[in-house]
């Protein structure tokens, strides 16, 4: 198998990649590989580094999807030119050899590059900068579009609403949005380290199922708490936002209320729309 134009990647030291991942499966023969090496060609084939996977190979099993992990520190690497240059990994060759002549069947998946893991806490100035921008964001576009179907509803029913009250009454309503964001906040602080393995996105079949499944058994106490919560919120928020509409309108209080509950799901469709 070899692999051209497929950088240039970054593996040298102290920033590129630190790690190789690759997936092996081969059905025939049932006899393992006399012999295995990866090549990575450096801008052009004749220079290039190479990494003897034999042992690696030789613990694999046959019919079987195989997970090895191959690192990239330069000295564990020979190269046939002075020419191959880390920083630039353009190509990539496995070869892998049997002793004697036969119809061979191997299939290779799941081959990537691996660095280093950073967590968002590890960037938390700016992922706290994100998540504020983004949840304003939400916030003041719901604000906005709820505000106005409000607005144009009421005025249907022959209301004479006020725009700028009806705007600072809905906002209260909202309050709702920063009571779910601490109770998820408190939540989510209480899962353990998730890990993300490779057959989530594998594309193994069978795999990538039971992969997910053990995350969402680890999350689904906290994602059942989410869930009655977000209803929590629905019938709340709807509610807040019947009585603005009663005390702008006087209207009585089913119509408030029905005006409300078509107002805010129309709300979040839009918000949902825009946002994606």
């Amino acid at each position: 198998m070899q692999l051209n134009n497929v950088g240039p990647i970054n593996c040298s030291e102290p920033d590129g990649y630190k790690s190789l991942y690759i997936r092996i499966k081969w059905t025939s023969p049932e006899d393992k590989p006399e012999n295995a090496t990866i090549y990575l060609f450096s801008i052009i084939p004749l220079d290039y580094f190479y990494y003897n996977l034999t042992e690696k190979i030789s613990n694999a099993t046959v019919n079987v999807w195989n997970n090895l992990t191959i690192s990239l520190e330069p000295k564990k690497w020979l190269n046939n030119s002075a020419n191959a240059n880390w920083g630039n990994i353009t190509g990539l060759k496995l070869e892998l050899l049997w002793p004697n002549s036969a119809n061979i069947t191997s299939l290779v998946d799941g081959l990537f590059f691996g660095g280093f893991f950073k967590s968002p806490v590890e960037n938390f100035s700016a992922y706290t900068l994100n998540f504020s921008i983004t949840s304003l964001m939400q916030f003041i576009i719901k604000w906005v579009f709820l505000g106005g179907i409000l607005y144009i509803m009421t005025r249907a029913f022959q209301a004479k609403t006020v725009w700028k009250p009806l705007l600072i009454l809905t906002g209260f309503a909202l309050i709702t949005m920063f009571i779910q964001a601490i109770i998820n906040i408190v939540a989510f602080s209480t899962l353990p380290t998730l890990q993300y393995p490779l057959e989530v996105i594998g594309g193994v079949q069978g795999e990538s199922d039971a992969a997910y499944s053990k995350i969402l058994e680890e999350t689904w106490l906290v994602s059942e708490i989410n869930r009655y919560v977000q209803i929590g919120i629905y019938v709340w928020t709807i509610a807040l936002v019947a009585v603005a509409t009663r005390l702008s309108t006087e209207f009585s209080w089913t119509k408030s209320f029905l005006i409300a509950a078509v107002a805010y799901f129309a709300s979040l469709m839009i918000e949902s729309f825009i946002l994606g």
